[in-house]
This record gives structure tokens, sequence and C-alpha cells, in this order.
């Protein structure tokens, strides 16, 4: 899995290459100059999407619930926090891996979980708004750093050395391996392709919206600094019973929902949100961050699907409306903006990045 493919690598280099004079202005970029990289933390300030596999140079902490795509890794001494899913299987307590483990069905890590310097993230992993990395990131050739990227004094990009701080006003497309020095932010829409690397410490932030209407199952947990029918969660809870949402309420990032949960219509899902049992959505739902959906879920007709979504493995590049049900049974994320339609079924293992 880690071995590059050199004839694909000079094709996305070639292509970037070409993007790269329809996307970067002339003179953009200062003048070359040498500077030492900085400390401190460079910050995803959008949902970033991986392109293809990037590599854990350093220890991750999870803080919130994190789904983790198809064919990535976790190394060994990789701790696996309770109440996750690995494969399909819940973790009832804690567990260092003592080997390699391959994601290749449903995994859910849960805050307190790790992954250890070796651990591979798969392509269409997703990282949430807020996650925060240590400085030494590396942006592999084929990645494009959104307009709005802040790149601090030491970053270099496409062999370009910064020595002050500048915000990127368009799309750039990377030609040439480059890094982000301590204190950069990564815009939303940007895309890290094969090789790139990081390290630290994971961190989402955000809050969905339930309407009225909704029931959220027993076993489900409500996060701290969540607002559930007028009452402010400090500490945090799980539902004893079945619970009916009477009025809107937000449910604070790492919040999850067991089975018997539904979500009635007009409920926004951003960040954050886990999905540890089957849920219905009861009418039309907007997915205001993407979403990874796990196999088994089911897509109800007029959901719609926008541009950049994947379903099926498909790219999207059309948005559409869903003409008749749909199975999901491999990868499929789907863009901000998309809405699930009324009776889609989001299954056990799916998350709201």
């Amino acid at each position: 899995m880690r071995k590059q493919n050199h004839v694909g690598k000079k094709f996305t280099t070639l292509m970037a290459a070409a993007l790269l004079a329809g996307f970067v202005p002339i003179g953009m970029l200062p003048e070359p100059s040498y500077a030492q990289s900085s400390g401190g933390t460079i910050l995803v300030a959008g949902n970033t999407t991986l392109a293809g596999v990037a590599m854990v140079n350093g220890t991750i902490m999870i803080q919130q619930s994190m789904t983790l795509a198809a064919n990535s890794e976790l190394a060994a001494g990789s701790f696996i926090a309770a109440g996750s899913v690995l494969n399909g299987q819940r973790v009832k307590k804690g567990e260092t891996l003592s080997s390699v483990v391959v994601v290749t069905d449903n995994t859910v890590l849960r805050p307190g979980s790790k992954l250890a310097s070796g651990s591979v993230f798969g392509a269409t992993t997703v990282l949430g708004a807020g996650t925060t990395l240590s400085p030494g990131t590396v942006i592999e050739v084929g990645s494009s750093l959104g307009a709005g990227t802040i790149v601090t004094a030491g970053s270099s990009v496409n062999g370009t050395t910064f020595d002050v701080a500048t915000t990127l006003s368009s799309n750039t497309p990377i030609v040439v391996v480059s890094s982000l020095a301590g204190g950069s932010v990564i815009a939303a829409g940007s895309t890290l392709a094969n090789g790139s690397t990081f390290e630290g410490t994971g961190q989402l932030s955000g809050s969905t919206t339930i309407a009225g209407g909704s029931v959220i199952g027993a076993g489900s947990f409500v996060a701290p600094g969540s607002m559930l029918n007028g009452v402010a969660m400090a500490t945090g809870a799980v539902m004893e019973q079945d619970t009916q949402v009477v009025t809107a309420s937000s449910l604070g990032p790492g919040s999850f929902f067991a089975a018997n949960t539904s979500i009635a219509g007009g409920s926004s899902l951003v960040l954050g949100l886990s999905m540890l049992g089957p849920v219905t959505i009861t009418g039309t739902v907007s997915v205001a961050s993407p979403a990874l959906l796990a196999s088994g879920s089911q897509l109800a007709p007029g959901t719609q699907v926008v541009t950049g979504s994947l379903v099926n493995g498909a790219n999207v590049s059309t948005a559409t409306s869903l003409a008749t049900p749909t199975t999901v049974q491999q990868a499929t994320v789907l863009a901000a903006g998309s809405v699930l339609g009324r009776g889609s079924q989001l299954a056990e293992g799916s998350i709201i990045f």
C-alpha cells in the first residue's frame, strides 16, 4: 500500500504543473528566501479531503470520534479506546494494538484513541474543521492548497520559502514537495495527496442541530456543551431511554447516536457526529459538513447529492437528485450541501465530519 506509483505520480506532477498557470497569479509568491521552520501548530480551517493515503509521522490523539476510510492502517502501538468500532467489531475495553491492523470495514475511533507513528489515513478520509497538527507537515505533489490558506514564515511552497506570513489568494496546486511551518492554516477545499505526512493532535469542533420531532435513542451520548430541549449539558450525558426532542437542540462535537434514533426534517448535521447504531431520517435533512456513510446505509429517492460527492466509488461531477433507492456498498462521501431524502437510513459507523 505504501509503494509509490511513479508513472501515476509523474502524470499528476505534469497535470498539476499545467493547472498551476491557471490558478496561481504571476507575482503572487514572494521572492525565495531562507528561513527555519518555526514551532507552533498548523490548523485545518475547513473540511480537508485526503486525495490519497497520508502517513502519520508522530502520535495523533483523537479528541473527537473519527471514522477511518478503508485501506487505512493502524500501526502497532496505536491505542483503541473503549466504545470504538474496529472493522465492524465493538471494542469493549481499551486496547493497544500489538501489530498493524488494516481497515477493511466500518471503523470509528472514539475520543481517547491514539494513532501511533507509521499509521496511514486511507484515501477519502476527511479532516474536520478545527483539526490541529504540529509543525512539520509535508504537502506532497498532487495536493492543492485552497484559497485562503495562510503560510507562515519558514514555510516552503513549490520551492519558495516564505519569510513573512502570506495568505494564498487562489487555489495553489503543489508541484514541488512543500512544507508548512507552525501557525499555518490550511483552508477549506484543500486536498492532500499520496504520501502527505503530518504530526500532532487532531481536534474536531462544531455542533449538530436536531429539529423538534426527532428521537434520540437510548444509549446515545450527548457531549458537553450540548443544549437539549433547553437544558445545557455541562458534563455530557448518556440517554437512559429514548428521548423526544421537543424544541430544536444543539449537540456538541463528540456526540453519537445509538439505535432507534430518528432525525426529523429541518435538522442540520454538522461536525463530530457518529452513528453507533442505525439512524432513520424522517424528513429531509441537510448535510452541512461532509458525511462518510457506512456500508449498508440507504439513500432514499429525492436525496440531493452535490458536486464533489463520492457515491459507491463514483465521483459526482454534476449535482443530482436520486431517482431510486440507493444502497451504500463501498466508499461514499456526501459533500457539504447534500440533502438526505425522507426515509434514508444511516448505518452504524457513519460519521458527519
